[in-house]
C-alpha cells in the first residue's frame, strides 16, 4: 500500500469505498495478490482504494468474482449472538391460557370442546377456520394438558432463545395453526375431530430445526449434505420418539406442525430487523389477538346455531 503522506497520483480509478481502514482488508490484500499497487485515500465519509486506470477494470473484475464466491461468508447472521435469557415469566402467558380453557372446559364440558376443536366437516362445511387456533388451546385430560405444558416449554424455550419472546410465541402460534390448517386440509371432508397444543409443541421443535437450518446454510463452508441434513434427523427423530405412538395420538398433526414449523422457522431467519422493540410489540399484540379474536368467533357461532 503506498502510505497516505505520499503524492498521490492525479490519474486513479476508485474500485471501492470503506467506512473504515479495516474493512478494506479483504480487498486491498486481494489487489496485493494480482502483484498490483493501490492508494488508500481518505475522503469525507471514509476512505478510498484507488488503482491506476490501465488495471482498474482487471480489479474490478476480481473484486466482484471474489464477492460472489464468497458471499455466504463472513455470515450475515452474528457468529457470536448473544443467547436470549429468558425466564420462567416468559412462558406464564402461554401457560394461563391453556389451563383457564382446560378449566372452562371442566366447567361447560363438551360445549367448549364442540365449540373449539378442530373439525374437520365444520371447518370445510361452515367455513369455520378459526378452528386451527381455537383446537391448540384445548386438551382432553389433565395428563395431556400437563404433557404438553412440559413439552411445550421445553421446546418453547429454545425458540424465545432464538427469535425473542413474544417473536417467539407468534412464530409458535402461526407454524401450530399452519400444522392444522394443512392437517384439515389434507383429510378432505372426512368426519376428524381434535384438541390439543401437540402440534404447535412440534411446530416449536420445527422452528428450533429451521432456525439452525437457516444458520448452516448461511455459512458456506458448512454447506455439506450431511451437515444440511443434521437439524432436520434432530427434528424427525424428536417426532419418531414423541409424536408418533401411544392413544389418541396424531401423528398426521404433529407432522404438519413440524413441517410448518421447519418451513416458518427456515424463512424468517433469512428477515433482517427481527429483533427490534417494535417488531416485538407487535408480534407479542397479534399472538394475542388472534387467540382472542378465535374464541370470539368460536363463542359467536356456538350462541347463534
Amino acid at each position: 500500500m503506498k502510505a497516505e503522506e505520499e503524492e498521490i497520483p492525479a490519474e486513479l480509478v476508485t474500485v471501492g469505498r470503506y467506512r473504515r481502514p479495516r474493512q478494506a482488508n479483504d480487498d486491498t490484500l486481494l489487489i496485493l495478490s494480482m502483484g498490483l499497487p493501490y492508494w488508500m485515500v481518505p475522503v469525507e465519509q471514509g476512505y478510498e482504494v484507488r488503482v491506476q486506470p490501465q488495471v482498474a477494470q482487471q480489479v474490478i473484475n476480481q473484486l466482484k468474482r471474489s464477492r460472489r464466491e464468497n458471499r455466504f461468508w463472513p455470515q450475515r447472521m452474528e457468529a457470536h449472538e448473544p443467547v436470549r435469557l429468558v425466564g420462567i415469566g416468559a412462558f406464564l402467558p402461554a401457560a394461563a391460557i391453556l389451563v383457564l380453557m382446560f378449566l372452562a372446559q371442566q366447567f361447560w364440558g363438551t360445549a367448549v370442546n364442540e365449540a373449539g376443536s378442530l373439525d374437520v366437516q365444520a371447518i370445510h362445511e361452515k367455513g369455520q377456520w378459526w378452528r386451527v387456533l381455537t383446537a391448540l388451546t384445548l386438551h382432553a385430560d389433565a395428563a395431556h394438558l400437563i404433557g404438553n405444558l412440559g413439552m411445550g416449554c421445553f421446546f418453547s424455550l429454545f425458540v424465545l432463545q432464538q427469535f425473542g419472546v413474544r417473536l417467539g410465541w407468534l412464530l409458535i402460534l402461526l407454524s401450530g395453526a399452519l400444522g392444522n390448517t394443512l392437517n384439515a386440509s389434507l383429510r378432505g371432508e372426512q368426519s376428524f375431530a381434535a384438541i390439543g397444543a401437540s402440534t404447535a409443541v412440534f411446530s416449536a421443535v420445527g422452528l428450533v430445526a429451521g432456525h439452525a437450518l437457516a444458520h448452516l446454510m448461511l455459512r458456506r463452508e458448512l454447506l455439506r449434505l450431511r451437515e444440511l441434513m443434521l437439524p432436520l434427523f434432530v427434528a424427525f427423530g424428536v417426532l419418531g420418539w414423541w409424536g408418533s405412538s401411544g392413544e389418541n395420538t396424531d401423528f398426521m398433526g404433529h407432522l404438519f406442525g413440524l413441517m410448518a414449523g421447519l418451513g416458518i422457522g427456515c424463512s424468517v431467519s433469512w428477515i433482517p430487523g427481527l429483533s427490534r422493540e417494535w417488531v416485538s410489540r407487535l408480534a407479542g399484540w397479534v399472538a394475542l389477538g388472534a387467540v382472542i379474536l378465535a374464541w370470539i368467533m368460536a363463542i359467536m357461532s356456538a350462541v347463534s346455531a
